[in-house]
């Protein structure tokens, strides 16, 4: 039901104008280079196509096309902490725009309570911990609607 949905609420929401409109499966946000390159393989090898961003700042211009560049997704990968934009405020970020509708889900490397209840006060709709196993990926991938079968059947 919530690919659906999301899928015609993509479909029918109105874009910012932008000289260039992307669509992808995923976005990568981490400030580590290994950790986007590996998340990137990861995803790539089970079918989804991805973009990845260094930080916050540069994912919430993409994602909300303030750059005159959008970029539309169905999921977001954001770490936690980064120079420039961290995950919080990206998070916050877009969740205030009218123009970003795809999932949020926090990565982080501290695992302690009180950090992954703040990430998710921020808006993230859950916070997995690195390092990420494919066989996490694969389960997000399919809770979000994003596995090879949804995505021969439903593009955006």
């Amino acid at each position: 039901l919530l690919p659906v949905r999301l899928e015609n609420e993509l479909n029918s929401m109105t874009l910012p104008e932008c000289e260039t409109v992307v669509d992808v499966d995923v976005v990568v946000v981490d400030d580590g280079a290994m950790n986007r390159i590996l998340l990137v393989r990861m995803l790539q090898s089970l079918g989804v196509t991805c973009e990845a961003y260094e930080n916050g700042k540069q994912a919430m211009e993409n994602l909300t096309g303030a750059n005159g560049r959008f970029v539309r997704c169905r999921l977001v990968l954001m770490d936690k902490e980064m120079p420039v934009m961290d995950g919080y405020a990206a998070t916050q970020a877009l969740r205030q725009s009218r123009f970003f509708r795809g999932h949020i889900i926090g990565i982080t490397g501290n695992a302690l309570d009180s950090q992954v209840s703040e990430f998710l006060s921020f808006g993230v709709e859950e916070v997995i911990t690195k390092p990420v196993k494919k066989e996490r990926i694969e389960t997000l991938l399919h809770q979000y609607g994003l596995t090879k079968q949804s995505n021969r059947n439903e593009r955006i």
